[in-house]
């Protein structure tokens, strides 16, 4: 298999998640007024029960374990994804039914109309076999079938659900979930099928104790991660209401074009960087996530000056509170992708307990927060616990790592100084949302300090 260059793979895949992410954002005038606060917080509420019950249900076999398959096991991998195809169908049907049996007796963890669980259920049976075929091509740098798969998906899913949430008046809430997921489905169903063929194992011991032996110790740290990043929603519905999970919801979806930058950038990161480990190529790892912190800083601030601007065009004055909260939240997702560079590190070694236990830590730190803070002071309390969290976490990570003395792969000096540059700039525009020409001024200044950032940079390197 031929393999394309790491920069024109990350081009690629960056591209084709902002193409799906500015869909999104574009759509979301329409969704915001097509259906109310509570509904529109109803859908961000399946959203996030479905990335918490997804965990146990794939067990997440296609994330970090299976790039150390793609690996290890290079030379049997489609007997091993057929396997794994297997293994995470059981899962979701054991989910399945503990969840229902949990359902009986605490109702009010159901949340959700049957039918909308019962397509979540289905989705993870063949969400698994896309993720597993996406994890390949990404870790090979081909992007052309992935790019071209997620963008006509995505124009034919978010066209879709747009006429069809129009059209059934009576299920606007199913048929904005349904529709924008159903090329996916198929997709997935599809590429199930064919993955389950071309393999033809479904049980193999040693390919589900390779699996198991890996993944088991860090379904609790995928589980946390999940809680640090969807708990919030959950308490602001039962201390604020829906309407105010929709104001919330609206923000992250603004945030999220960060975050999904930061994962276009990992998917081809992560096989770039566990070679580069394998070559003793330190310095080119530090280099490569210096540029990229000052990218995400810079991103980071200019959202946030412009946050007001930006919920303006994106909803009507009933969600005008999440300008508010949308820096923090940039921030947060800045702060996080320098967490995971650590991270893919800690992956590098195979240390899966302590990367439990520093998951476990972070989200317990997280409820706790939310449940003290939100209810006294409200949406914008979630982000500031869920930045708090992202800080902490990944402050022990990068203690971790110089006390184990491993190998460098950020500079601590950058990473920090890109973090102060965001957060002042998410301080500016909240402070000052009323006034355009002070935030316009603020940017200028962010920019100003990035590009000084990048120069020091350049010019130390140059030295070197």
């Amino acid at each position: 298999m031929k393999k394309n260059s790491p920069r024109t793979a990350s081009l690629w895949f960056a591209g084709a998640l902002y193409f799906n992410s500015a869909l999104l954002l574009l759509a979301t005038p329409i969704f915001t007024r097509l259906l109310t606060p509570a509904e529109y917080g109803t859908v961000v509420l399946y959203t996030s029960l479905s990335t918490i019950l997804g965990i146990f249900a794939t067990l997440s076999l296609s994330s970090g374990v299976y790039n150390i398959a793609q690996i290890e096991l290079k030379s049997e991998l489609t007997q091993y994804t057929s396997s794994m195809l297997a293994l995470s169908t059981l899962a979701t049907l054991v989910t399945l039914g503990v969840f229902m049996l949990a359902g009986q007796f605490y109702p009010s963890l159901m949340g959700l109309p049957p039918h909308l669980l019962a397509l979540m259920f289905v989705t993870f049976v063949f969400n698994a076999a896309f993720l597993f075929w996406q994890s390949q091509q990404r870790f090979n740098y081909q992007y052309k079938a992935v790019v071209a798969i997620g963008v006509l998906g995505s124009l034919l899913g978010v066209g879709m659900a747009i006429y069809f949430t129009r059209a059934l008046d009576g299920y606007r809430v199913e048929s904005r979930i349904f529709f924008a997921a159903l090329p996916n489905l198929a997709v997935g169903a599809w590429l199930y099928v064919s993955l389950l063929m071309r393999g033809a194992v479904l049980y193999s011991a040693r390919y589900w104790k390779f699996a198991l032996a890996l993944g088991m110790p860090l379904l609790p740290h995928y589980l946390a991660q999940a809680f640090v990043l969807q708990f919030d929603r959950f308490t602001i519905e039962a201390a604020l209401g829906k309407a105010s999970v929709g104001v919330y919801g609206l923000a992250a979806a603004v945030s999220s074009g960060l975050v999904l930058l930061t994962t276009a950038i990992n998917t081809t990161w992560v096989p770039w960087m566990l070679r580069k480990l394998h070559d003793n190529h330190h310095e080119d790892i530090v280099r490569r996530a210096t540029d990229l912190m000052a990218v995400t800083a810079t991103i980071a601030a200019v959202l946030s000056l412009l946050a007001p601007e930006i919920v303006h065009l994106l909803a009507p004055p009933t969600y005008g509170l999440a300008a508010g909260v949308i820096p923090l939240l940039l921030v947060a997702g800045h702060v996080q992708f320098i967490q995971s560079i650590l991270l893919n590190l800690e992956f590098r070694h195979k240390r899966v307990y302590f990367i439990t236990g520093a998951s476990i830590f972070a989200a317990a730190v997280n409820v706790g927060l939310n449940l003290t803070l939100v209810p006294r002071y409200g949406v914008q309390a979630a982000a500031v616990t869920l930045l708090a969290t992202q800080v902490a976490q990944c402050a022990l990570y990068y203690g971790v790592t110089r006390w184990r003395k491993d190998v460098r792969v950020l500079s601590a000096r950058y990473a920090v100084a890109s973090s102060v540059i965001a957060g002042l700039a998410a301080l500016l525009a909240i402070a000052s949302a009323d006034n355009l020409p002070q935030r316009l001024e603020g940017m200028a200044l962010a920019l100003l300090a990035l590009g000084g950032f990048a120069l020091v940079r350049h010019r130390r390197q140059s030295a070197a």
